[in-house]
């Protein structure tokens, strides 16, 4: 993609290109489920999607107010690719601006878990500059004031900077015009604003437009629009929609958060969201919406009253298995029953999800269900070690396995489809020490350190070839200050995981320790010798390890 403003014409498109510098691509992303989209029908759809790269892939990202620890966002999953336009709604106070400002580095915020790939590149450890400069574009929803800094000023500066970056001379204020005067026209907007402070006695309405102004001058792969609907009257709407359009390229994506209609009318989305309790729902633009939009004649409405309890329960209910399970298989196929099964231990000896379960898997550990549900086996957890207190003597232990207990393998599974297990393949992917760790397990763990508890970490990987990473890769998810990281020896290959770690915790009894609690996501990680005074398992229907 060429770098922005490097041909000086007036006749320049209202959006100029992005500036990002070319971003190698770590890995191809994890296949995600696909949606009618803009009027396409599935296999069009289907066929554009293979054939367009994803900009934006977030995987069960978790985050919290850094100052106070309060959590905000809780396993988000979220795929946009190229020329895509994804609308996020929902009730005040349920995350959508908080997604925005983590995605573009806000201090105010810190990702706990979970990945945020870029064009392939990981945001967590970027700069805002970074970001910016990676191509992302945030348009919020309360744009500040800049006192002394005038929009022309202010704009000349940030295209500048861009193309310093991309080995550019920058431009003079004569040249600058001849860019940004046309855009101006292009909104509708009094020439004036250029020599007007940033955003300064600005109303509500003249303030989206000077955000979309600035989108439109900088460019952005992906523009993250915050409520630019908010403070507009009709005639004002259309033109920022207009512009918002003409963004759209095949190479260019919008993300906007709205309650209201009304923009998407104007702005017709690929696909629509419900920010649902910290979760991202998606769900099919020609259902979604229309569905939680009542239009009645006035003389219905007294009558209707008494009703509107029911409707939005009803819609509720709607809404909420869309979001469990939004284009899955249904449980026609029996696949609800097979993971109770899974979880109850009377499903033994398989070895791959069902093929015809395949996707209703995939929806139930990436939209949001599967979060929930570890969360909630951390939660009885957590309660149960409050009813105890450790020992002065040190020896009350906890065993926690390590594979989709403490760090998660979901990318890893889900492009394998849920398939056979593959010991090279798993091999390469753990020596990466890119699992992210499960962040309610993690909480378990600070919490039952903090109470004077013994961790042990009891892992079936094998020690020879993947300590080391393994050690690294939980240290930097978290998992620190454990008594004892402990993995598969020479003498125990080719043995069952039961076997191996019945005979371990046999050697901790033996060693004066009392197991409390031992928690893991296989029935072959809590049962046996020595198993625990009470065990937690955590949901895992990917795979089943003897």
């Amino acid at each position: 993609m060429a770098p922005p403003l490097a041909a000086v014409s007036s006749s320049s498109p209202l959006f100029s290109p992005s500036s990002s510098r070319p971003i190698r691509r770590c890995h191809a992303p994890p296949p995600s489920i696909s949606f009618q989209t803009r009027g396409r029908s599935p296999t069009a759809a289907a066929a554009a999607e293979s054939s367009v790269s994803t900009l934006l892939e977030v995987r069960g990202l978790t985050a919290s107010v850094k100052e106070t620890g309060q959590q905000i966002l809780a396993g988000v999953d979220l795929t946009i690719r190229e020329g895509e336009i994804h609308a996020i709604m929902g009730k005040n106070g349920s995350g959508k601006s908080t997604l925005t400002k983590v995605l573009v580095g806000h201090p105010h915020y810190e990702v706990t878990g979970g990945t945020i790939l870029f064009k392939g590149e990981d945001l967590v450890d970027m700069e805002p500059e970074d970001r910016s400069l990676a191509g992302l574009f945030m348009s919020f929803q309360a744009p500040i004031e800049i006192p002394g800094v005038s929009n022309f000023d202010f704009l000349l500066m940030a295209v500048n900077a861009r193309r310093e970056r991309s080995g550019l001379p920058a431009l003079g204020p004569l040249e600058f015009y001849s860019v940004v005067s046309p855009k101006v026209d292009a909104l509708k907007m009094d020439p004036k604003f250029l020599d007007r402070n940033v955003n300064e006695g600005f109303s509500g309405g003249e303030r989206k437009r000077n955000e979309i102004l600035q989108l439109s001058v900088i460019g952005a792969d992906l523009a993250l629009l915050d409520e630019i609907d908010s403070g507009l009257d009709v005639d004002a709407l259309e033109d920022v929609a207009n512009a918002v359009n003409g963004l759209l390229t095949p190479q260019n994506s919008v993300l906007m958060i709205t309650h209201y209609q009304r923009l998407l009318d104007l702005i017709k989305p690929s696909y629509v969201h419900i920010m649902w309790a910290r979760y991202v729902c998606e769900l099919k633009p020609d259902r979604s919406i229309d569905m939680l939009t009542v239009r009645i004649a006035p003389w219905r409405r007294l009558a209707l009253l008494a009703l509107l309890p029911h409707l939005f329960l009803s819609a509720a209910a709607v809404v909420a298995r869309q979001c469990l399970w939004p284009g899955q298989a249904s449980d026609d196929a029996g696949c609800l029953s097979w993971r109770v099964m899974v979880e109850a231990n009377n499903a033994r000896g398989w070895r791959t999800v069902p093929p015809q379960c395949v996707g209703y898997v995939s929806g139930y550990m990436t939209r949001g269900q599967y979060q929930r549900d570890v969360a909630g086996v951390a939660e009885q957890a957590r309660a149960y070690a409050d009813g105890m207190a450790a020992d002065a003597d040190g020896l009350d232990a906890w065993v926690f396995d390590i594979d989709d207990t403490c760090l998660s393998n979901l990318l890893y599974y889900e492009t394998k489809q849920f398939g056979a297990y593959d010991p090279l393949a798993f091999r390469a992917w753990a020596s990466r020490e890119a699992c992210p760790g499960i962040h309610p397990v993690l909480g378990l763990f600070t919490t039952l350190l903090d109470k004077g508890f013994k961790v042990f970490l009891l892992s079936g990987r094998d020690e020879e070839t993947l300590g080391s990473c393994t050690a690294a890769n939980l240290e930097a998810q978290g998992f620190s200050g454990y008594e004892r990281l402990i993995m598969r020896t020479p003498e125990y290959r080719g043995q069952s995981s039961s076997i191996f770690k019945s005979a371990i915790r046999k050697q901790l009894v033996d060693e004066g320790y009392r197991i409390r609690g031992n928690v893991g996501d296989q029935w072959s990680d809590l049962q046996g010798d020595c198993a625990g005074d009470r065990v937690f398992k955590i949901p895992n229907p990917m795979y089943f390890v003897p």
